[in-house]
This record gives structure tokens, sequence and C-alpha cells, in this order.
């Protein structure tokens, strides 16, 4: 939608559901089993859907927490404050 601006990071793009096999000698694996794409029939499995504005957000979740409660402490939500920025309130 043009009207919508992505602030953060980009997703991990995982999207699909997984098949779960299992071979006869007792392995087991799992298979993408689904391709999701967006209007234009693009796709973004492994790549991740993109951001307008990108926060540098670390990709491992941990991380991530840790970031986040570290800025929330010091300077508070940087999500909201761009957000807020962008509309000029």
């Amino acid at each position: 939608m043009d009207n919508v601006q992505r602030i953060g990071s980009p997703s991990k793009g995982i999207f699909s559901d997984i098949l779960d096999k299992k071979l006869p000698n007792g392995w087991e694996f799992g298979l993408s089993n689904q391709v999701y794409q967006d209007n234009q029939g693009k796709s973004y499995e492994a790549k991740g859907i993109p951001v307008h504005i990108d926060l540098n957000y670390p990709k491992d979740e941990h991380k991530f927490v840790e970031k986040l409660m570290k800025e929330l402490e010091s300077e508070g939500d940087k999500a909201i404050k761009t957000v807020l920025e962008e509309v000029d309130y």
C-alpha cells in the first residue's frame, strides 16, 4: 500500500509451514512447503520483507530484546520516536 511505511528491520523471510518427512532409514527432515508472494508475484522467502526506515535491529532475538531494553531505559522507544517524527507530531 502506498500510504504505509514499514519501520524497524527486515523480517527474517520465514513464511512457509514446514512439511515434515521421514526417510526409510529413520532420518527426519523438513521442507519449505508453500510459496508466498506479494501482489506483483515477488517472493520474500529467505530475504525478508524490506522496510522503508531501517532501525538496524539485531537479527538474533535475544540480542534484539537486550538492545531494545537498553534503549528503552536510556532514550525511549526508537521506533515510536521515528513514527512521531515521520508524521510531524
